[in-house]
């Protein structure tokens, strides 16, 4: 009986002993797949910032092109509305001329 009971002790024993080399491996597999995905997430998380970091620049450097555009527009707007306001000054100083003109010679013929 003692024989019986020292067997069942070892056999439970051995049981004991294999759930924990189970156990074991088991958490030693799920370590492992943890640092898997944390190295997959950081590989992701660098290429993230590296694609917001692109696009950040595209951003900034299309914004730069439309205000230099833009930039460009208002100078040929300026321009354009100077070169108007001194061809209607010098067409008015012109009418003005030929009105003073017309009335000395009006004026003479009188």
């Amino acid at each position: 009986m003692d024989a019986n009971i020292r067997s069942e002790f070892q056999r439970k024993d051995q049981a004991i002993h294999s759930l924990s080399n189970n156990l074991e491996a088991q958490i030693r597999s799920i370590n492992g797949w943890v640092r898997q995905e944390e190295m997959a997430r950081s590989q992701q998380e660098v290429h993230m910032r590296a694609e917001i970091s692109k696009v950040s620049d595209s951003v900034r450097y299309e914004i730069d092109g439309f205000r230099s555009n833009q930039a460009q527009i208002t100078d040929k707007l300026s321009e354009m509305i100077r070169v108007e306001v001194d061809q209607r000054l010098n067409s008015d100083k012109e009418t003005k001329m030929l009105v003073q003109n017309l009335l000395k010679n009006v004026m003479s013929e009188i």
